[in-house]
């Protein structure tokens, strides 16, 4: 186990609690913010496709114990969504403030489609008339997108401090 699963799994414990019990009844625009899945994938556009994808895992299973959808749905639902986020990064150029908003709004429409397609196909039915409007949902997830990734910025950069190249005096 390495430094970013030992930090992550705090993190992704305390993100769930807040997730599931204070911004479902604090929405916003009508949305509930997704913070597990933005920080799953702004740690993977950070550290790459296999941190991201723990972080994605194990995020996954945490909201799994909340949700009476199927089993590991939000965990294929997430690590999809950061495979993708993962492998848009690395064609990008690095760190533009935007960038992150709009791969992290993009990807977490993928994931709720996804997740409503897993649901759509299990035994829970269909229940289409409870998904979120995308419009809205892609701007308060991308927003928020923005805040994750910069904040796991910080935290990345404090964990693994660049190298100090050079000759001494």
């Amino acid at each position: 186990m390495n430094r970013s699963t030992l930090v992550g799994v705090p993190i992704l414990m305390v993100l769930t609690i807040i997730q599931t019990s204070v911004l479902t009844v604090l929405p916003v625009l009508d949305q509930v913010v997704q913070p597990v899945l933005l920080c799953a994938i702004a740690w993977g556009m950070l550290r790459g496709m296999r941190d991201g994808l723990t972080w994605a895992f194990v995020g996954g299973l945490f909201l799994d114990l909340f949700t009476i959808g199927p089993w590991g749905a939000q965990s294929l639902a997430i690590m999809a969504a950061v495979a993708v986020a993962v492998w848009i990064v690395s064609t990008l150029p690095p760190r533009r403030f935007w960038i992150p908003g709009i791969i992290g709004g993009m990807c977490a429409v993928l994931y709720l489609a996804l997740l409503i397609g897993m649901i759509q196909v299990s035994r829970y039915g269909p229940h289409l008339s409870a998904a979120p409007e995308i419009g809205s949902f892609f701007v308060v997830q991308g927003v928020t997108a923005v805040l994750a990734y910069w904040g796991l910025f910080v935290l990345n950069q404090t964990l693994y401090p660049p190298e100090v190249t050079g000759t001494g005096l």
